[in-house]
């Protein structure tokens, strides 16, 4: 996860959830600041989608993520085809990443359409990621025969509850 712009303050409450400070007891102490406003910077950051909270505890989503989602090394990085012998000079390691250029329109639609409908993306979630619920839910999704927007909807939605569902079972089994 990559974040452009933090005010300070909220950059030096997330730099001491990141080291285990973590309650707003902690960071109220650490910063010389009341709980309340510890706890409105932590409710800020969470908000953002930076951090979630698990009983009075904060914690930052990207440890969370790491630790749920593998990302294969470079050699085995998913790249992007427009034809069997074009390739787009975009690869992806792990299902965040994934997530992230369907999210942000980053892949073109053609080389989207080619790579699921051929098989080569969910081929790489199960051979390389040992992510086989996901791939079958995108093996049950293209039978459909849809418009690339919608595809491109449909994935997005199916990887967005996959990611949710693996987070809130880590909080249960964490808790």
């Amino acid at each position: 996860m990559v974040i452009y712009y933090l005010p300070k303050y909220l950059e030096r409450v997330l730099e001491l959830v990141r080291i285990g400070y973590a309650t707003p007891e902690d960071i109220s102490k650490r910063l010389d600041i009341s709980i309340s406003t510890a706890r409105k910077y932590l409710d800020n950051l969470r908000m953002l989608g930076i951090v979630i909270k698990k009983d009075n505890m904060y914690i930052y989503i990207e440890d969370i993520l790491q630790k749920l989602f593998r990302s294969c090394e470079e050699a085995k990085n998913f790249v992007f085809y427009v034809t069997s012998d074009k390739p787009k000079f975009l690869a992806i390691r792990n299902v965040i990443q994934l997530w992230a250029i369907l999210k942000y329109d980053i892949v073109d639609s053609t080389s989207l359409v080619y790579s699921v409908y051929n098989g080569y993306l969910q081929k790489w979630l199960t051979d390389v990621l040992n992510e086989n619920e996901l791939a079958n839910k995108i093996n049950d999704l293209i039978v459909m025969h849809m418009r690339p927007e919608e595809l491109r909807e449909k994935l997005l939605k199916i990887i967005e509850e996959h990611i949710n569902s693996k987070i809130s079972k880590y909080i249960v089994a964490e808790s």
